[in-house]
């Protein structure tokens, strides 16, 4: 009898093909996990959008709360650092934003939102450029060089100098108020046109004082200046025009356009508790140029922003912001200041002079509250 062996084993061919279908399977399914459409992005997408709707819902309830406050309070965060929260004011109850070095939020009835800036004192009542670089947040005007504070002297005055662009409502008062109440509010972004309709935009610049909002309303129409996320920067405005729509804008709290000495002691602030210690020297330019909140008609959004410091959006970016500060010229009197987005030379720290009708794409403002 023969003996017959029969070979049950698997082929070459046969593994070759098998471990080429399990390639490919494997490839549809990592897709499927991580391709732009895939299970893991759409749940990361999901997650952001619940983390929003959270956020949001948190802010909403905030608004409600400010309703109810009716006085002036103080209040102490986790830290046992201290601040005072205007009547009409509550603290954000979303995390990181309740605490005075993160930078506490505060928001009103309609939404408006505004940061505490905390200060030990008045520079050269209270302390020196010594004691500032050591690391106390003493309010003065500054400059800086490589992101060290100086103390700021030039032919840019924060005082009326008479050549026609508006002063503070009261600088001593400012000054004083942050002395005795340790703090003043900036609003948490530049100012905004709620309503914004694009199909109504002035895309050009105008001798004439009557050009100053990039916003064209309509007969009749008032335009509200809000703090918000997902609003239209409010451009095309004068120096002069930016400062009327900044003044009391609340009751029972003073309100104006930024000054010197708050934007200076802000950026102090940025630099020393934020996560950018050179902050002073952030340029404008964005690494997203095609990110919508970086044009001059970008929108303010806290979701996509490249510049934010301690809660803070867009100081040194966005666009440049109006000041209450002067230069000493009766032709270019207006001081704008800050980086902005479509330059990588111009900082935080510049300071720039224009004239009084001046109203452009690249120039926004901010609030300030104090007590």
């Amino acid at each position: 009898m023969k003996n017959k062996r029969t070979s049950k084993g698997i082929t070459l061919i046969a593994l070759v093909i098998t471990i080429i279908v399990l390639l490919i399977l494997a490839g549809v399914s990592i897709a499927m996990l991580t391709g732009k459409n895939g299970i893991i992005t759409q749940a990361k997408e999901a997650k952001s959008e619940t983390e929003e709707s959270i956020e949001e819902e948190l802010r909403r309830l905030t608004a409600l709360e400010a309703s109810t406050n009716l006085e002036n309070k103080e209040y102490i965060d986790s830290n046992g650092d201290k601040a005072i929260i205007p009547a009409g004011f509550a603290v954000s109850q979303v995390e990181g934003e309740n605490t005075i070095t993160e930078g506490l939020v505060v928001i009103d009835k309609k939404g408006n939102e505004y940061v505490w800036i905390p200060v030990d004192g008045i520079l050269g009542e209270a302390g020196t450029i010594s004691d500032v670089q050591s690391g106390k947040i003493l309010l003065g005007r500054y400059d800086f060089e490589n992101g060290k504070p100086i103390e700021f002297d030039g032919e840019y005055k924060e005082e009326d100098l008479g050549y026609g662009s508006k002063p503070a409502k009261n600088i001593n008062n400012f000054i004083d108020s942050v002395r005795i109440n340790k703090g003043y509010y900036i609003g948490r972004y530049e100012a905004g046109v709620e309503g914004y309709d694009p199909n109504n935009i002035i895309k050009t610049n105008s001798d004439s004082e009557e050009i100053w909002t990039g916003y064209n309303p309509k007969k009749g129409e008032e335009l509200e200046l809000v703090s918000k996320s997902g609003q239209q920067v409010w451009n095309y405005i004068t120096q002069c025009k930016a400062s009327d729509l900044c003044k009391n804008l609340y009751s029972g709290i003073n309100s104006d356009l930024i000054n010197s000495f708050a934007r200076d002691t802000a950026t102090l602030f940025f630099q020393s508790n934020g996560k950018n210690s050179m902050y002073s020297s952030q340029v404008g330019l964005s690494t997203n140029p095609d990110s919508p909140q970086l044009t001059g008609f970008g929108i303010l959004n806290s979701t996509n922003a490249v510049d934010i410091e301690c809660n803070v959006y867009d100081m040194a970016g966005n666009c440049m912001e109006w000041s209450t500060e002067m230069f000493n010229n009766s032709e270019y009197p207006c001081v704008k200041r800050g980086g902005y987005y479509s330059n990588n030379e111009i900082t935080m720290r510049a300071r720039i002079s224009e004239f009084i009708y001046g109203a452009y794409e690249n120039v926004g403002f901010r609030p300030i509250l104090y007590f």
